[in-house]
């Protein structure tokens, strides 16, 4: 038997803690984006008016990043005025995807698996300007 020392402790009452994570099963399969550079929330909206408003805005303090097309199998992304062309890479290791549950009346916390991320869109080329 090995001495508790060399994991740091001496407590031998010390348990470890077991979480519950749990699945429904068929999983959504999501994916990652990646992007190289800087991005800057707007300071005000494409109209002008400070404090954008519901043309940028996707809820309370969040902004829409772009939208994103396939074509011929890789990844286009249109983020303003800028066009951005990338890839689809497999992860080495997928991530899971936990939602948080806690039980107050039975002082219990579980993770609930919602999807996993096996693939990530690379977008590391220069974006392009999109004349309008």
């Amino acid at each position: 038997m090995e001495d508790a020392t060399a994991f740091g402790s001496t407590d031998e009452s010390e348990q470890p803690v077991l979480i519950p994570i749990h699945s429904d099963g068929d999983l959504p399969e999501w994916a990652v984006l990646e992007l190289n550079g800087e991005l800057i929330r707007p300071k005000e909206s494409p109209d002008g008016k400070e404090n954008p408003t519901s043309d940028c805005l996707v809820g309370p303090g969040q902004v829409e990043l772009g939208s994103v097309q396939f074509v011929d199998a890789d990844p286009v992304m249109v983020m303003g005025s800028h066009r951005l062309k990338g890839k689809v890479e497999t992860l080495k290791q997928p991530f899971c995807v936990l939602r948080k549950d806690v039980d107050s009346d039975n002082d219990t916390t579980s993770y609930q698996v919602t999807g996993i991320i096996t693939k990530k869109l690379l977008f590391n080329q220069y974006p392009k300007t999109i004349m309008r």
